[in-house]
């Protein structure tokens, strides 16, 4: 039996979105082959190793890790003290991370392939899961000494033009040619690519043709079934609900909040946000009006995100601000069937394009100037659409890419070059 090691940042049990996405791809691939992830350990108490649902799990972490997580423990024991500690901390990893010729963790890199050089076990595959991309130049350097070894890197983000990755502009401009270098290398000794849709202008922009070939392009792994079936007709009031980080820049909730007390709702309505990140703070509890309430409801487990979306009559989602990125929570949405309301920062947005097939969403430009107009489309979609609902089969026909099995179907064709 082959054994295939998937490499990538946060696992089980606080699954990333890229986490969340290998875990559907493996649970297809559970069946057919021997599975190792080597993963990040993203709290002190978690074992270095253990096995569950049939796949052993190897974490790992290094010095500066290890020393943010001491420090967030201390910055929630600690008060102000503690806080002022990690903030600190937090700076001297940024400057870090721009003088830094590239933006790649040096340490992070050996960490990864220490714990592929000590498998007692023969390694057949490597599928490095980018973010981090890390995990791709540990695979790469694992091959150099295990030449038989098959890479298949598989691209979430967008290593090169990442915003939030490189924190400044400058910098991401600066190391843009050195990051590019890499990617070459990637392509160069990769057995195979799998990448979002979304990565296609990029690879062609910066490699010929014959080069982006290498690379199969696909959906996020994310279509699977809701197990909690909720009967919309008992939910009073209506509840709209917002999933995922606010980051700084990146993705930030002001247009939504203005946009959404200004919405001349015919119902009572709740808008409730399950949310992190740095820009998290500027989503208020507050009522709105008779007719409608703001609840801040924090950060919240994978499964509680997912039982939220279950209960919940709309979902609302925010593009990023170069409209490049597909967000994995958009098929999470769609998974649910429930009527989706999406703002955009731009006109050709990306997630706009993926929910163009999709007939219970509403895609709006963030326009200042139309602020009034898109609080009313939002009302009326809401009116509209307060109990619609559709079958997961219904949507899987629509996304037949975004099914785990799709992906995991690939990987043994990959794998298996003559199977039908």
């Amino acid at each position: 039996m082959k054994h295939i090691v998937f490499i990538l940042g946060s696992y089980y049990p606080n699954f990333s979105a890229v986490g969340a996405c290998a875990r559907n791809v493996i649970r297809e691939l559970v069946r057919d082959y021997r599975i190792t992830v080597l993963s990040l350990r993203d709290d002190m108490g978690q074992p270095s190793r253990e096995r569950v649902d049939g796949v052993d799990i190897v974490r790992v972490d290094t010095p500066q890790r290890r020393q943010r997580l001491m420090l967030m423990a201390a910055a929630t024991s600690m008060g102000l003290y503690g806080t002022l500690r990690l903030q600190s901390y937090r700076i001297f990893i940024a400057a870090n991370k721009l003088l830094g010729r590239e933006t790649v963790e040096s340490d992070l890199v050996a960490a990864y392939l220490r714990e592929l050089e000590a498998f007692h076990d023969e390694v057949h595959v490597l599928v490095p899961l980018v973010f981090p991309f890390e995990s791709v130049l540990a695979a790469l350097a694992h091959k150099k000494l295990n030449p038989t070894v098959l890479v298949i890197p598989y691209l979430f983000d967008d290593f090169v033009e990442s915003r939030s990755l490189h924190l400044l502009a400058m910098n991401r401009m600066l190391k843009e040619r050195r990051h590019v270098a890499l990617e070459r290398t990637m392509l160069d000794e990769a057995y195979a690519v799998l990448a979002m849709h979304p990565l296609r202008t990029h690879f062609a922009r910066h490699f010929k043709p014959a080069v982006v070939e290498k690379i199969r392009f696909l959906e996020h792994p994310l279509l699977t079934p809701h197990a909690v079936a909720t009967a919309q007709q008992t939910i009073r009031p209506v509840v709209l609900s917002y999933a995922g980080s606010l980051i700084r820049k990146v993705r930030e909730p002001d247009y939504l909040l203005e946009m959404l007390q200004a919405m001349p709702v015919d119902c009572p309505v709740r808008v409730d946000f399950y949310v992190m990140g740095n820009d998290a703070h500027k989503v208020k509890d507050q009522v709105v009006s008779d007719q409608l309430h703001i609840t801040n409801r924090g950060r919240v487990s994978e499964e509680g995100a997912r039982l939220a979306m279950t209960q919940s009559n709309i979902l609302l989602n925010l593009g990023e601000v170069r409209g490049k990125q597909v967000s994995s929570k958009v098929f999470e949405y769609m998974a649910a069937g429930k009527p989706i309301i999406h703002l955009a920062f731009v006109a050709n947005d990306a997630v706009a394009a993926v929910l163009a097939k999709y007939p219970l969403s509403l895609c709006l430009i963030q326009t200042r100037s139309q602020l009034y107009e898109n609080a009313c489309h939002c009302a009326e979609f809401i009116h509209r659409h307060k109990h619609s609902q559709l079958a997961f089969a219904e949507v899987a026909a629509l996304y037949p890419e975004a099914i785990p099995g799709a992906t995991a179907d690939l990987i043994r064709s990959l794998l298996n070059p003559g199977m039908p």
